[in-house]
């Protein structure tokens, strides 16, 4: 694009997942970052594709009542937040009217039909125990969005991670030649970082014990682990003989405390880490009511054994084609789906609901403030008999 394209007196209309807003300009969709809906600005496009374009703001004429200065020096610049320039019940707002559109636009719903969503929410800064670091020339940092070049935290650290953690990065010597490190706080408030040698992580929710390694996947906001893990049993409604599938287990995050109001838990991942220290924190806590087995959902099969409850966690691209086809076969009358990203989990929703679920809760769980992540837990149960 040779010459520069202005455009004035823009209106951004609704929030879009990812962390921009939309503005509309002869019909055409542009996405715009860092604006809040209602705002009147002037903008610079950036980039241009055949079905939208890509502006930025270059002036505020009507500002929201919802915009506050960013309280970090590197928002806009580094890639980890995107709503440090809006309060946070906005923020939780617009997270809210995303997952709604999503499940209109994609799912199908009717916003009128779905269930009253829960909103659960912790503080919003240094809500983060462990967190992958970037370095450069000695320097940690995030990387600017979009691309590989380092933002460094400077001396006040990042706003999301433990107060802990920022301290350690004071004191942190890492070698040139490292370009990422893991850092994390236990439950014991101990710093503990990738450098070290065989480092093992120790956490505590509701009187359980979960050890693992640094590298494995452990939800991150250590206000609101605890209320997670409550929200998913009260989402799941575990009876004392029932059979429950935990498809995506990691470590046994959710399987471990499901066991001990159900039968009995079967946990399936595809790494073989994680089931190794699920198996290992089963024995840690004296549950003897779990298995765990290196299965890839997509590869479940309905057993002898009548399956009461399906959890399943996926990662951001949501369950595939084969592992929803397997699911829905198993035939269990509760689905309880955890997901961190409303456009796959909408996806994902419709082929339940046609296979014959009802979706029955929903709740908006905010592990990742000031991000565009967003987490939601649903509970569906079945109204029509699967048909063999």
């Amino acid at each position: 694009m040779n010459k520069v394209n202005i455009l004035k007196n823009m209106i951004i209309e609704t929030p879009a997942y990812g962390g921009s807003c939309i503005a509309r300009h002869n019909g055409k969709t542009i996405f715009i970052e860092y604006g809040i809906p209602g705002e009147i600005v002037d903008i610079e496009i950036i980039e241009q594709k055949k079905d939208y374009d890509t502006g930025r703001i270059i002036r505020i004429i009507q500002r929201s009542p919802h915009r506050i200065d960013p309280p970090s020096k590197n928002f806009s610049i580094c890639g980890g937040c995107s709503y440090l320039h809006t309060s946070y019940d906005n923020e939780l707002d617009i997270k809210k009217n995303i997952l709604i559109d999503s499940l209109e636009r994609i799912a199908g719903l009717k916003a009128a039909t779905l269930p009253e969503i829960t909103m659960i929410k912790g503080d919003r800064f240094n809500y983060r125990s462990h967190a992958s670091i970037k370095y450069k020339d000695g320097k940690p940092g995030f990387y600017q969005k979009g691309t590989n070049n380092l933002t460094p935290f400077g001396d006040e650290g990042c706003m999301l991670i433990a107060e802990s953690l920022n301290t350690l990065l004071t004191t942190l010597t890492v070698p040139e030649k490292i370009k990422e490190v893991r850092i994390a706080e236990d439950y014991k408030n101990v710093t503990s970082t990738s450098l070290d040698k065989d480092c093992i992580i120790e956490e505590k929710e509701h009187d359980l014990t979960y050890r693992r390694n640094i590298h494995s996947f452990f939800q991150g906001n250590r206000y609101l682990r605890g209320r997670m893990l409550k929200t998913v049993r009260d989402t799941a409604e575990p009876g004392r003989r029932e059979r429950i599938i935990d498809a995506g287990c990691g470590i046994g995050f959710f399987t471990l405390y499901l066991a001990r109001d159900a039968g009995h838990c079967n946990g399936y991942d595809i790494d073989e880490d994680s089931i190794a220290w699920g198996k290992s924190n089963a024995r840690l806590n004296n549950i003897s009511n779990t298995d765990f087995s290196l299965l890839d959902a997509a590869k479940l099969l309905p057993g002898k054994h009548a399956i009461d409850t399906v959890v399943v966690d996926p990662p951001r691209a949501g369950l595939s084609k084969k592992a929803r086809q397997s699911i829905i076969a198993i035939g269990s009358p509760k689905l309880v789906y955890v997901s961190c990203n409303p456009a796959t989990f909408s996806r994902d929703a419709k082929d339940i609901i046609h296979a014959g679920f009802r979706l029955e809760k929903l709740t908006l769980i905010d592990m990742f403030p000031c991000t565009h992540h967003i987490e939601v837990i649903a509970g569906f149960k079945r109204t029509v008999e699967r048909k063999i």
